[in-house]
């Protein structure tokens, strides 16, 4: 059974906010593809009580097809707990839920979180997230290795990210994928000069079943995806909040030809 690309949404997380809160939504369009167009609603949260910092999320996906393949429907339930110790570390534990089902086909599958990080404040980060994804007849590896790194001017602050990715499955004949093995780089570079904020993101090199965002997005489908690139425009406003749209566009194999899904995104968040 193939298995849906979940979200693009850009997961954040206010360390010195008590309570934060984000919800989204997201409208796909296909090209090329026999999907035609999809939906996306969610929450993300954060409730942060030192030295424990909870994420959660709550996604539903829609995604709709040309012929008469019904409807991909998927709610997705994450729940993530971060451990701070001292000033320096991050520890992070946790299980994203998916809950599938197309026409009378339905499935329940699991991707279980791991995860370490190392940080100075504005500074520099690194660390390393471990994903074990369970679907019905096979298994998924990643290991995921992240180096951060902020670079201060006059008038704003810029944060450079990469990020390396190894995916391990275990078994490319059930999954419907060409290998087992799979490497690609994630890159992000963010530009903040208040109350703007401005982040450029792209990967290279070829993917599948990958997991992303701390373990909040998770691509199910199966398709071999081969770059994506998009841009995220976020403006704060005092007393009201953030609010965000993005835009992202992804080449993926569909049926042995080059398929393209472009997201179309829009959030809002709240810290107290």
């Amino acid at each position: 059974m193939k298995k849906l690309f979940l979200s693009a949404v850009a997961v954040i997380g206010l360390m010195g906010a008590n309570y934060t809160i984000m919800p989204y939504g997201a409208f796909l369009s296909y090209n090329n593809s026999v999907k035609d167009k999809g939906y996306i609603g969610g929450i993300y949260g954060t409730i942060y009580k030192s030295p424990i910092k909870f994420e959660y999320g709550i996604e539903r996906d829609i995604i709709q097809y040309k012929d008469t393949t019904p409807d991909w429907k998927q709610w997705n339930f994450t729940g993530v707990f971060n451990f701070f110790k001292g000033y320096n570390y991050v520890f992070r534990a946790g299980l994203n839920h998916l809950k599938v089902s197309q026409g009378n086909t339905k499935e329940n599958d699991n991707v279980y979180i791991l995860g370490a990080l190392y940080y100075k404040y504005l500074n520099y980060n690194s660390g390393i997230n471990f994903y074990h994804s369970k679907y019905k007849d096979f298994k998924v590896n990643q290991v995921s290795l992240k180096y951060g790194k902020y670079f201060k001017n006059y008038d704003g602050t810029f944060y450079f990210e990469i990020k390396p990715n190894f995916i391990f499955i275990s078994d490319k004949i059930k999954a419907n994928t060409p290998k087992k093995n799979y490497t690609d780089v994630d890159f992000k570079l963010t530009a903040t000069k208040w109350p703007w904020i401005t982040t450029l993101k792209a990967s290279v090199g070829k993917n599948a079943y990958k997991v992303e965002n701390g373990g909040f997005v998770v691509y199910n489908l199966g398709e071999e995806y081969k770059y994506n690139y998009g841009i995220n425009v976020s403006r704060y406003f005092k007393n009201i909040g953030t609010f965000s749209i993005g835009f992202s566009r992804s080449k993926f194999s569909e049926n042995n030809q080059d398929s393209y899904l472009n997201v179309y995104l829009l959030t809002y968040t709240r810290a107290f």
